[in-house]
């Protein structure tokens, strides 16, 4: 085989290149999409963690101090 017959077309070449950048950009559509769903659901989580840890906080005041003495 020739070393020219080795070389690819350019044209194909063109077609190649915007077929993976194609490729590339919608894989990293998709990690954006699931990095932002992560970092929606962490927000949710700390917002409910920090709920929860209010919520204790609250009731421990509440309580009177002898019945917490107990626990």
């Amino acid at each position: 085989m020739k070393e020219s017959d080795k070389r690819a077309d350019p044209e194909t070449d063109d077609k190649r290149m915007q077929f993976l950048e194609r490729e590339n950009s919608y894989i990293f559509s998709i990690e954006l999409m699931y990095f932002e769903k992560v970092q929606a659901r962490n927000a949710h989580l700390y917002h409910v963690s920090f709920l929860i840890a209010a919520a204790r906080f609250e009731q421990s005041r509440r309580t009177p101090r002898s019945s917490r003495a107990g626990a």
